[in-house]
This record gives structure tokens, sequence and C-alpha cells, in this order.
């Protein structure tokens, strides 16, 4: 097992956790069963293929969250490599839990054991199904260096000089060099089905150049383009 783990879920904050809840569930997104783990509120959403977790606490916004088992015995590990730990949790009634940030500032937490039951998607959202995370980076080869002593593999972009991809299971992040806004990137078969549905619903949207711009009640940015 790689020292970050098992890729878990998106975490998010939100405001109100049943407002961002019915929003995902408006565009076909699976509500999984969660567990009582946490000492604050939550959901988590579905495509089928990657978690999205609303949770109602002081997230540092976007979150990308990992388990691993024997949290505890791996500090130093993570310490030795550089790896430094801004919050740590080791208590006997609740699960050990680890943050980091990755050195563009993108929250990385790491804990000891799932927080909620995996659900079957059967129907894919009107988003489609997640293509990536995109993020932007100042220094490619310090976020690199980050990136793969937790575990993940570097993949080139070969139609994008300027982009690669970092990848685990259930994970893809692809990582442009400049600046930008982080968001979420679905390839959806039927965009027209979903322009449908979101102007029936009355939910913003913005649409440049083929692509769809959503954003959810709590801030999370989603991108949506025609599959190819």
């Amino acid at each position: 097992m790689s020292l970050f783990g098992q890729f878990l879920e998106i975490s998010v904050p939100v405001d109100d956790i049943q407002e961002s809840l019915a929003w995902y569930c408006q565009l076909g997104f699976t509500e999984c069963p969660v567990g009582d783990i946490y000492d604050h509120h939550y959901a988590v959403v579905t495509d089928g293929r990657i978690n999205i977790g609303l949770h109602d606490q002081e997230l540092e916004g976007l979150t990308l969250s990992f388990v691993r088992p024997e949290l505890r015995s791996r500090l130093q590990e993570l310490e030795a490599l550089g790896l430094e730990t801004e919050e740590v949790y080791q208590g006997e009634e609740r699960f050990h839990e680890v943050t980091l940030t990755d050195p563009d500032g993108l929250p990385v937490r790491l804990l000891e054991a799932r927080s909620f039951s995996a659900a079957n998607a059967d129907e894919t959202p009107l988003t489609g199904g997640i293509r990536h995370i995109e993020v932007f980076t100042r220094d490619a080869e310090q976020l690199t260096a980050f990136w793969c002593a937790g575990g993940l593999d570097v993949h080139a972009d070969d139609d994008d000089e300027d982009s690669f991809e970092l990848l685990s299971k259930g994970l893809s992040i692809k990582v442009t060099e400049g600046r930008g806004k982080n968001a979420l990137n679905f390839y959806c078969q039927n965009p027209a089905t979903l322009e449908s549905v979101l102007i029936n619903k009355d939910m913003p949207y913005k649409k440049k150049a083929g692509t769809i711009s959503l954003m959810a009640p709590e801030g999370t940015r989603l991108l949506i383009s025609a599959s190819h």
C-alpha cells in the first residue's frame, strides 16, 4: 500500500448540507450511507467512480481524503520524507487523522478508517462520469515530488506540454503549470440533455466553447464537456 493509502473522497466544506445534497441529487448523483464516525454532520454523493464528501466542518476548501490503516505508525515515515503534518488527531474514541498540504496549498487528509459505505450507482449522473480533478501549480517539480512521495504515479500529457497527470487507484489529478481555479472535470455523452434539465430546474450555469460550467452551493466548480 502507498504511503497516503487508498483514495477515499473529495472532501468539501458546506454551510448547508441539505442544500448541497439536494443540488447533487438533482443532477443524478447517488447518496452513500454514512456512519457516525465523525463528530460533525456530513453526507456523501458519488457518480459511481468518485465520492464527494459534504462536511459541516472547517476544511480549508476542497480537500483530497485518503484511507491509511495503521496511520499512527506512519507518522515518522511521513516526517522522514519531509512531509510536514499540520494537524494530527490521535484519540482513543475516534480514528486517527492527519492533514498535509501540497506545495500549492491543496489540503490532503489521511484517515485511519473509512467514514461511509460505498453505494451502488445504478445510473451515471447527468454530468457524465468524472474524468479528473483539475489543479494548477507554480512549481511542477515540487508538486511532483510531494505526490510521488505519497505513492501517486506521474504520466505526461502527450497533447499538452504544460500539463501532466498524477494517478492512483480511483484518482486522476490533471496538473497544469500556471494559475487557475481547481475544478472537477466530467465527460458527458449528452450535454444537450444536461442543459435542458438545468434550464427546467432553474439551476444557474455558464457555457463557453461547448463546456458547461456549474457552481455547487458550497462553491465546488464542475466543468462538463462533451464525451469523445
